[in-house]
């Protein structure tokens, strides 16, 4: 048998656990019990990088972390559409179309609390609009532009 107890502090919670048992021959009851102290996240979650700027084609990694647990749980979320992109605590972005970018959220949950930190992506599309005579200016252009982005 199982009893479980807990007292509660500001953002903070301890479970005490205890399994019941006999001895086999004497009518003595023993109990053994450990305690698990859950401290909550809150105020403490970071994304790193905090914000930074992606090409069409690029990947962008985040990470989050959060003091308090054990047991945080992780989950990210693209905050313009609402959708759950990930529940781990690094995230990592392809940047494919325009609605790549935009903020990022960071949630982290245990049993004591939550908080949350978000991050902006500026995902940006390359287009290049020449007329048929200046394409290989244009195609020196964009081999330039690469180059000095590809340096910073």
């Amino acid at each position: 048998m199982i009893v479980c107890s807990q007292m509660s502090s500001t953002h903070s919670y301890t479970y005490h656990m205890c399994t019941q048992y006999r001895q086999s021959h004497y009518a003595f009851l023993y109990f053994y019990c450990h305690s698990i102290h859950v401290v909550s996240p809150e105020g403490s979650v970071t994304v790193l990088p905090n914000a930074t700027r992606s090409f069409q084609g690029d990947s962008q990694s985040f990470n989050c972390s959060a003091l308090g647990g054990p047991g945080n749980m992780f989950s990210w979320t693209r905050l313009h559409d609402n959708m759950m992109v990930g529940n781990m605590s690094s995230l990592t972005v392809s940047v494919s179309s325009a609605t790549d970018g935009g903020q990022y959220r960071c949630d982290v949950t245990n049993l004591a609390g939550n908080d949350f930190d978000t991050v902006t992506l500026n995902g940006e599309l390359l287009y290049i609009h020449c007329l048929h005579d200046d394409l290989s200016f244009a195609y020196q252009q964009l081999n330039q532009l690469l180059l000095v982005n590809h340096l910073l």
